[in-house]
């Protein structure tokens, strides 16, 4: 027979238990944080532009794709991602450069470990 001591303390680990595993749960997502930090810190503001303009793009098409998928009662976004001009440009413009050599766009998309 357990008295009611016993059932606080093995409640006590069980609580420890998670909080440990929130402790590394967070611990993992600072690192990965740090790590996207990095990486993005070391790009240029050719490739900045470019990645995001097609967030842009990528972000509007689904919050406008949202409605569909509600009122179709699927949860699913039909149709395709549509990229504007402007970021159809910048994009163009960043392999263009990897492609011809540019230094600052070949060490670019090789960060992001993007191969042409």
């Amino acid at each position: 027979m357990t008295n009611i001591w016993d059932e606080i303390k093995g409640a006590g680990h069980k609580v420890g238990d998670v909080l440990k595993e929130i402790e590394t749960g967070l611990q993992k997502a600072i690192e990965f944080y740090n790590k996207v930090k990095s990486t993005w810190a070391q790009v240029s503001g050719k490739t900045v532009t470019a990645a995001s303009t097609v967030f842009y793009d990528v972000v509007t098409a689904i919050s406008n794709g949202e409605a569909a998928a509600a009122a179709a009662g699927t949860g699913n976004i039909p149709g395709t991602i549509t990229l504007s001009e402007t970021t159809l440009a910048n994009v163009k413009t960043l392999i263009a450069d990897a492609k011809a050599g540019e230094a600052v766009a070949v060490a670019d998309l090789a960060l992001l470990g993007i191969k042409l």
